[in-house]
This record gives C-alpha cells, structure tokens and sequence, in this order.
C-alpha cells in the first residue's frame, strides 16, 4: 500500500515538473529553482514558526508567490497551489496563496473561505 502512494506521489512531482514551461508559467526557470530548493531543504521546514519579519522567510514566500502568480492560466496556479501546499511550510504556503488569491485578475472578489484562512490544510487536493 505504502509503495503504491509513493508511486503516485512520484508521478505527481513529475507530472508538475514537466509543466514548468513558458506555456504555463511566466518564470518557468524561477519555478523551477524553488523546486530545487525545495528539494534541497533550502526552505523553511513545514513545522517551523513562519515570520514575515524574518528576511529569509519573506524572501521565500515572495518566491513561492511569484510561483503562484506567475501561472499563466488558472489550472496551472491550482495546480501549483496543490503541488507545493504539502512540500512547504502551512503558514508561509497560506500567506503567499492569499497574497495570490488578492492579486489574480481572474480571482479578483473571491475571498478565501474562513476555514481556509485558519487551517491551511483545508487547501483542496487535486
């Protein structure tokens, strides 16, 4: 049973990879190097206290939310949105997706439900 998840979580990290073009993202090379980063623990760790007055804090979320951002279309920013809710710290995740959430054109008016302002695991999965 464990395999059969770290297989489809396998598939999922490669299937987002792969969609890091200039068809989807603005920045393809920007999503790509936090991916890096991620994955070489360059980030703050998910259990970790989040504070925007932290510069190195700020700077990360700033990078995760030009990732969000910077998704061309809206398919793309859910799906970036779901790719890195689990690989990166809650509360750094919830403020640049809020931060993302107020700047989209194409999400303009729609707030974030209460739920998801104080329990960012309730962020949908895809």
């Amino acid at each position: 049973m464990a395999g059969d998840i770290n297989l489809v979580f396998l598939k999922q990290i490669k299937s987002f990879v792969n969609r890091i073009t200039t068809e989807h993202f603005k920045c393809p090379d920007c999503v790509r190097s936090l991916v890096r980063d991620l994955d070489k623990g360059m980030f703050l760790p998910r259990e970790e206290i989040f504070s925007l007055f932290d510069p190195v804090h700020r700077r990360q979320m700033v990078t995760l939310f030009e990732a969000l951002y910077g998704a061309n279309d809206y398919d793309t920013f859910f799906s970036t949105a779901v790719y890195f809710r689990d690989r990166v710290n809650p509360r750094q995740f919830l403020y640049a997706f809020s931060v993302a959430l107020l700047h989209r054109k194409e999400l303009q008016g729609v707030g974030s439900a209460p739920r998801l302002r104080d329990h960012p695991s309730h962020v949908p999965h895809h």
